[in-house]
């Protein structure tokens, strides 16, 4: 779902939650499926856990989102629609999308 904020003239990407992670050296983002909060995913050998504590309860604008991922070293991206936007952005290539469970996700490590 995609609304219009209009006095920010920014999206709101309502499905789509995100949080930024700062240490002394790096800064991490973490954009989740609002849906897939609360939820861990497992196969043979990989568990995927999706905590609020982690990917937070914020959701936020699509030029926001950019901004935050922008300034950030690492980008963790879960789920059909975050993944779509690290792909519509240039964050990952399709060929770098896992998927566990039928959850895609990606991780975005810049150099």
């Amino acid at each position: 779902m995609i609304l219009r904020n209009k006095e920010k003239q920014d999206i709101l990407v309502k499905m789509i939650l995100i949080k930024r992670h700062r240490t002394p050296t790096r800064t991490i983002a973490a954009l989740c499926d609002k849906e897939l909060v609360g939820k861990t995913f497992e196969d043979a050998d990989k568990r995927l856990e999706v905590s609020k504590r982690f990917y937070g309860d914020k959701e936020a604008g699509e030029k926001e989102m950019l901004r935050i991922c922008e300034g950030a070293d690492d980008i963790n991206f879960v789920g059909k629609e975050s993944v779509d936007f690290a792909v519509k952005n240039n964050y990952i290539e399709k060929g770098n999308i896992m998927v566990i469970k039928g959850v895609p996700y990606a991780i975005c490590i810049k150099m």
